[in-house]
């Protein structure tokens, strides 16, 4: 049985090369080389066709551009004429070669635009023009059909048949100027295409054609009986109006921009190897459709934003993950797959409200290159839409509290207790941290449905995007800044350098917190809480590991949804929702509650254990004493304070008060009235009394003789302090020690000791001695002497502004002290000293 003629061709650093038989049945293989796919698939093609009829193989270089032909190769002009016009490439090949090179060569867009470009020119660009070569679509005017044949360009430029056909057939129009485009979009189809075929040909996804089959819009179909793949009649499609051009359904006008870009873009290419003289796409742009032929039919009614109580009726029909995405996305303004990308790391919980990391995405699967360039898959992207779009976002509390339970209930281990802080914030439902974005975004439309705001209620569609519009809405028209408004949104600042460049993030300034404040309040106003019971469960996949643990999951979602007691309509509130209602931790409520602040009831939950619990009208009267009470801050500012003084007389005191769980201090109205009276009667004192500091500036002595004259009774010390513990003295005893005439004159200080008469006295029996005699003798300092007269060992008498130490005093000190003095003074009097100064010196330090 002879080889069978068979080619390959294989993809080069330079283009493609193509290996077929040198002749048939031989193994020896002839090769050539060329640009694009398209012309080394045809060659392959003449080639086998040539072998087959005994012919000899074509010559490569009639299939090659003239400017790409390799001299040596060339035929010579006696064996081959020279043609003098190339052939040009199908517009198919050009438009697979503009891609390659927009998208592979120079990475002008990321590989999932990639592959959304790839399926947009398989959808609509490529079927409408097959077969046709680009030099047709350039000389395709009615004017000069007949010039096909001459190589001249169409004289009317910018009115081209095929391109005016395919934008009147991208806006739905029913102008087609001849059949035989309609024809070309149908292609060779004839008789049944599978679903794959039927999406192609009819430029729409294949579940588009999934959901007229189950429409039945399509009641030919069949199931193949030896493939068991489903066939539909080319005849039924046509029928009920599914082909491109012959229904008549218009594309959006952004949708079909792009469409018309990429076809400029591929015949520009075109151009530049002077396959054709001009781009003939160049003045031609996507028109409006008419509303009547339109693919989606335009808003009957202008859009609105959803409200959050909208949000509230419609959160009753999502699980909690569900639930948690879409508020993520209404009070955060995140976008679907931002909402699937933060983990639970990435939410810092502050105690009342937090901050969360923007920076990834989630939800779906993603086409990226690794860091060899290489397109690979993966479940998460580390990155965001725009480099813009990385951000930290204030999450109000509301939403907080609805975050902790998700953490509790999902990503905590129930027999540790600890968190996967490395787990995806939205758990991914058939295996962890994968996909959701489309049971999410399906099951958010069912529960919009489900509350009467669907497309044909309102007369607008409303999806998951339209929540980050309703945020946008609701900061614009609450006059917050355009700045604030931007980051919060994950928008440019603006579109100056300085905008773009030199604004930096700042997610913990107060224009953050206040929006989140904002938020926390609307809330509370329009709907009260986040947290909505439902009946709504998620379905986890077989392998999952939270299938396992789904009790645990109940049993947290029952504690934070509140217990309802038998008999008793009022409902019963654990420890985690008091404390989030009270804005206090956890400990905080459990000690209240042990000492009775709290009234509590015990109740049973459903698994039989006795709990403590909280009625809520009993919360509600906690909750309007916790609105009264006062933070530090507060008190400081009405007593007239400053913090530091409010804070250091709340210590000095002990006052009892409770922390929030930002680190707030608040005091309840038994704390304030204390520092209160504590600030009074610091003033009081400060009317009756300086420091002592203060007394020596205004006489002029030195703060020690001011102590000095508290010990001997010359100033009167106030037996009250400060919050510092300063010494203070009445003005009263202040005004007498300056009025005294005693004191020495210009401020000087007096070395006498208080008790005049025993000085006289010592000096009358024993006499005087001068101080700097005194001294000499000594070896002392003055200042040394008089630090021996406050200690009382010395006694000073001033007589005639001159300083005198009596004698008695001398011997009584020199007896204990300095028996070689007492000796001297006994002897010689005291005129001469009876050691060196050093030694003296050093005996008495």
């Amino acid at each position: 049985m002879p080889r069978p003629l068979t080619g390959t061709v294989t993809r080069t650093s330079t283009g493609w090369k193509v290996a077929v038989p040198r002749r048939k049945g031989s193994t020896k293989r002839r090769t050539a080389s060329f640009d694009t796919r398209g012309v080394a698939e045809r060659w392959r093609s003449d080639a086998l066709a040539a072998l087959e009829d005994g012919q000899p193989l074509p010559d490569p270089d009639a299939y090659r551009d003239p400017r790409q032909r390799s001299p040596r190769s060339a035929p010579s002009p006696a064996a081959t004429p020279v043609s003098h016009r190339v052939t040009p490439p199908l517009f198919e090949d050009v438009v697979r070669m503009w891609h390659e090179e927009h998208y592979e060569h120079f990475r002008r867009a990321a590989p999932g635009r990639a592959a959304e470009a790839a399926a947009a020119l398989h959808r609509h660009l490529l079927p409408f023009f097959s077969g046709l070569r680009v030099d047709e679509i350039e000389r395709s005017c009615p004017t000069c059909a007949n010039d096909y044949a001459k190589d001249m360009p169409c004289p009317r430029q910018g009115r081209h048949r095929e391109v005016k056909a395919f934008i009147l057939h991208l806006a739905g129009r029913g102008e087609t100027p001849d059949a035989d485009v309609a024809d070309r979009v149908r292609g060779d189809a004839e008789g049944e295409v599978t679903v794959d075929q039927a999406a192609e040909l009819c430029g729409v996804h294949r579940s588009s054609v999934k959901r007229w089959l189950r429409a039945g819009q399509l009641p030919d179909a069949r199931i193949h009986p030896y493939t068991g793949r489903r066939m539909i009649p080319v005849a039924a499609l046509e029928a009920a109006g599914k082909l491109g051009t012959v229904s008549g359904r218009g594309l959006a006008r952004a949708y079909a921009s792009d469409l018309v870009w990429m076809l400029r873009s591929a015949l520009g290419l075109a151009r530049t190897h002077g396959w054709i003289s001009h781009n003939p796409a160049d003045d031609m742009r996507a028109l409006v459709p008419d509303p009547a032929n339109a693919h989606t039919p335009p808003p009957r009614e202008r859009p609105r934003p959803l409200t959050l109580a909208e949000c509230h009726a419609a959160a009753a029909h999502l699980h909690l993950p569900h639930q948690a995405a879409m508020w993520m996305q209404r009070l955060l303004g995140l976008r679907v797959a931002e909402a699937f990308g933060p983990r639970v790391g990435d939410l810092l919980d502050n105690g009342d409200q937090g901050l969360v990391v923007i920076g990834r995405q989630g939800g779906k699967p993603y086409l990226t290159r690794d860091n060899a360039g290489t397109v690979v898959t993966v479940d998460q992207l580390d990155g965001t839409k725009t480099a813009h779009s990385y951000r930290v976002l204030a999450v109000p509390a509301t939403l907080m509290r609805l975050l902790r339970v998700l953490i509790a209930a999902y990503h905590t281990d129930p027999s540790s207790g600890e968190v996967d802080l490395e787990a995806r914030l939205i758990p991914g439902l058939r295996e962890p941290d994968r996909s959701g974005i489309g049971a999410y975004t399906t099951a958010l439309g069912n529960a919009l449905r489900s509350v009467g705001l669907s497309a044909e209620q309102l007369g607008f569609r409303i999806g998951s995007h339209h929540l980050r519009k309703s945020l946008a809405t609701d900061l614009a028209y609450a006059d917050v800044d355009d700045l604030v408004q931007r980051r919060v949104l994950g928008h440019v600042a603006g579109h100056d350098v300085h905008a773009r460049h030199y604004v930096l993030d700042t997610p913990a300034s107060e224009a953050h917190l206040q929006v989140a404040r904002q938020l926390d309040n609307s809330v509370e106003a329009e709907i009260g809480d986040l947290l909505v019971p439902t009946s709504k469960r998620p379905t986890f996949g077989r392998d999952h590991p939270l299938r396992g643990r789904l009790d645990f999951v109940e049993a947290v979602l029952a504690e934070a949804w509140g217990q309802v007691r038998d008999g008793d309509t009022e409902p019963l509130l654990g420890t985690r929702d008091v404390a989030d209602l009270l804005g206090e931790p956890v400990t905080t409520v459990r000690r209240w509650m042990r000492e009775g602040k709290l009234p509590t009831v015990t109740a049973a939950d459903r698994f039989g254990a006795e709990r403590r619990m909280v009625r809520h009208s009993d919360l509600q009267a906690v909750v309007a004493e916790q609105q009264h009470r006062w933070t530090l801050t507060d008190a400081a500012e009405q007593l007239g304070v400053s913090y530091q003084e409010a804070r250091k007389a709340f210590q000095r005191l002990g006052l009892d008060a409770t922390r929030a769980p930002n680190g707030t201090l608040r005091l309840d109205g038994d704390a304030v009235d204390a520092l209160r009276i504590e600030f009074a009667r610091i003033a009081r004192l400060h009317e009756r009394s300086v420091r002592v500091g203060e007394a020596a500036r205004e006489v002029r002595v030195l703060p020690d003789t001011i102590y000095k004259a508290i010990r001997r009774g010359e100033l009167e010390q106030d037996p009250e302090t400060d919050g510092a513990g300063a010494r203070y003295v009445t003005r009263a005893s202040l005004e007498a020690y300056r009025q005294r005439p005693d004191r020495a004159r210009h401020g000087r200080p007096t070395f006498d000791d208080g008790n005049e008469a025993a000085a006289d006295a010592d000096g009358d029996a024993g006499g005087l001695i001068p101080l700097r005699e005194l001294g000499e003798l000594t070896g002392l300092t003055p200042h040394q002497l008089k630090a021996l007269a406050d200690a009382r060992h010395l006694r000073f008498v001033t007589r005639s502004r001159r300083t005198y130490v009596t004698r008695v005093s001398v011997e009584q000190w020199a007896s204990g002290y300095r028996p070689e003095l007492l000796a001297h003074l006994t002897q010689h009097g005291a005129s001469q000293p009876p050691v060196t100064p050093g030694v003296a010196s050093q005996a008495v330090v």
